[in-house]
């Protein structure tokens, strides 16, 4: 039961962004408009530079969004599949920056912990300036084994 509440969590975080109330403000009949229809976007995306070794795999199912399109301002869920050939570490969901300075925090919606084997993710991201997603997955000791860039067009770096 445990690995199987593991495996879920990451579904868990979309699904309670999909049914959590907005703090937008009241809408018609004094109700909240729930987050979730604010990612009602399927947004298209390819993928672009990619470096992944051996025993290790990103798979991109589906980006979600507040807008159609990965541009400055939305925020984007993604969801998909890993496999992981070392022990422990994180999955991690993040945005290089083009020409503006993109320091500060991880949030936790960014990273979601890994084990050995195959599972699956579901991460969230906002896109504060210009730049590229990408996800990486990293061994415990700061090794990277895995990364993977995805957008369209001039917010997907090739």
């Amino acid at each position: 039961m445990r690995k199987l509440v593991a495996r879920l969590c990451p579904y868990a975080i979309a699904l309670a962004l999909c049914s959590c109330a907005s703090a937008q403000g009241p809408r018609r009949g004094g109700r909240f408009a729930p987050v979730g229809r604010q990612f009602r976007h399927r947004v298209p995306f390819e993928i672009g530079r990619t470096e992944i070794a051996d025993g290790n795999a990103i798979t991109i199912e589906e980006v979600r969004g507040t807008r159609p399109a990965i541009e400055v301002g939305g925020m984007y869920i993604v969801t998909g599949t890993y496999e992981f050939a070392a022990d422990d570490g994180r999955l991690y969901f993040w945005q290089t920056a083009k020409n503006w300075n993109n320091t500060g925090p991880n949030l936790d919606t960014q990273v979601v912990r890994v084990r050995k084997g195959k599972g699956r993710f579901a991460l969230l991201h906002d896109m504060r300036g210009a730049g590229y997603f990408h996800l990486v997955l990293r061994t415990d000791d700061g090794r990277e084994v895995a990364d993977v860039y995805f957008g369209h067009g001039e917010t997907l770096l090739k």
